[in-house]
């Protein structure tokens, strides 16, 4: 059972230091815990969905068991009102997209990628889904090179509708006719994260804004250099109807393999050398 913290503590405590200010959000911060508060309107929002803040915390539990997900671990309360939720310590390390910057490891992006799957794989057996995904700002990895998973209101838990998404995965009528979202009832698939994967596997090792278009396929694997015929005919898959349980890791590791990721003067983007 995650415990309760009355809001009166965190003000009275002077080592809580405001991290951010956001018009949906607050972040304060101290040695032991990281602290996130929502205004009436997110409040509010959350309870219209029939999944209240509350509940949602509360379900959040079934997922400790799985690395790289940074979870609740306290409910912030004022009087009987759930506000916001805290964090573990603030996670040192660098997001995936400032890992990617100035970055031609191919093997350290193989192994990470692979550690994100694994991660999202083992979600969706609980029932999570990652509609925010691809946003390179929602992923750090450590020192050690570990992926860790840190905007828990991006989550997807069951029938929890959420309110924020990445615009990679946009316009959500192409997600939808590709099988990653129903507006009916406004919830995600994991065929979403499927597609949110692949994209940030091209925004990070090949820094391509990869789209929901399969006829762009061609044009975004040769500015890198990709000639793998495997990889083409997954991304082609990846971006068909079904297939939710296609991911490129695997192949980003057999590339490793042969391949070398370089920067020429000339060039745009990163490529992809052979050995």
């Amino acid at each position: 059972m995650i415990p309760v913290i009355n809001i009166d503590k965190i003000r009275e405590n002077s080592q809580f230091k405001l991290l951010s200010h956001r018009e949906n959000s607050n972040l304060y911060i101290s040695k032991t815990m990281v602290v996130k508060l929502f205004p009436n309107y997110v409040l509010s929002y959350f309870e219209n969905t029939g999944y209240s803040l509350e509940a949602r915390i509360k379900e959040s539990e079934r997922f400790k068991g799985i690395p790289g997900l940074n979870l609740p671990t306290k409910i912030i309360k004022a009087g009987d009102k759930v506000i916001g939720y805290a964090l573990p310590p603030r996670i040192k390390g660098k997001t995936i997209g400032e890992f990617s910057d100035n970055n031609y490891d191919l093997k350290a992006f193989a192994d990470i990628h692979s550690k994100i799957e694994r991660t999202v794989r083992a979600a969706h057996e609980l029932g999570m889904v990652f509609p925010d995904l691809c946003n390179p700002g929602n992923i750090i990895i450590t020192p050690k090179g570990e992926p860790v998973f840190i905007d828990f209101d991006s989550f997807q838990i069951d029938k929890m509708v959420i309110y924020n998404y990445s615009i990679h995965i946009t316009p959500l009528n192409v997600l939808e006719e590709l099988g990653g979202y129903d507006h009916k009832t406004n919830l995600f698939t994991p065929k979403a994260d499927s597609i949110s994967a692949a994209i940030l596997i091209f925004m990070t090792v090949f820094h391509l804004s990869l789209h929901l278009n399969i006829n762009e396929l061609d044009y975004f694997l040769s500015c890198s250099n990709v000639e793998s015929k495997n990889i083409r005919i997954k991304l082609r898959r990846i971006l068909s109807q079904g297939n939710e349980n296609e991911y490129l890791g695997s192949n980003l590791e057999g590339l490793a393999n042969s391949y070398t990721l370089t920067r020429k003067p000339y060039s745009v983007y990163p490529q992809l050398e052979k050995k």
